[in-house]
């Protein structure tokens, strides 16, 4: 919604920042208040797209010429989480979590609970989107999951940033 986008048309060079990656794009975070985000993401994308890069120098990630590709591939990414909400917001707790943890390198699960009970944004998230589980469940989950695809490391009560 927010996204600011710099291009140099002579170069055909796109500072993207978190709008537009090579792997896709950031958390929509507007989706996960049950707020309409996607929509900005497309339009987003569209703009992108009638800008006609050349080279993309994203907010995460190496600098890119493969834009269609890229395009593409955002394109799936977004009709995937528009047609399944749940999914983002699965994603964007990872997210959330995965970043903590690469900030401090390593936590407890004490103090990564500490942390995220005082995380509006994940508060929310687990109320909307995951109200079956308890705050402490949904968490264990999301670590269980960054543990399975190794984005972490959990060594009995620590949890270490891969």
């Amino acid at each position: 919604m927010d996204a600011l986008v710099l291009f140099s048309p002579k170069e055909k060079i796109l500072i993207s920042g978190d709008a537009f990656w090579q792997n896709g794009f950031g958390v929509v975070f507007p989706e996960l208040c049950e707020k309409d985000g996607f929509k900005f993401v497309r339009q987003t994308l569209s703009l992108i797209e009638g800008l006609a890069p050349a080279i993309v120098v994203p907010g995460h990630g190496p600098v890119f010429t493969q834009v269609q590709d890229s395009l593409k591939l955002a394109h799936q990414k977004l009709d995937h989480f528009e047609g399944k909400p749940l999914s983002h917001a699965k994603y964007a707790s990872n997210v959330f979590i995965k970043f903590k943890l690469m900030q401090e390198q390593q936590m407890t699960v004490a103090a990564l609970t500490s942390w995220a009970l005082k995380c509006p944004v994940l508060l929310k998230t687990q109320e909307i989107f995951f109200p079956e589980y308890s705050f402490s469940q949904w968490l264990e989950h999301i670590v269980l999951d960054l543990s399975r695809k190794k984005s972490i490391s959990v060594e009995q009560d620590l949890l270490l940033n891969i």
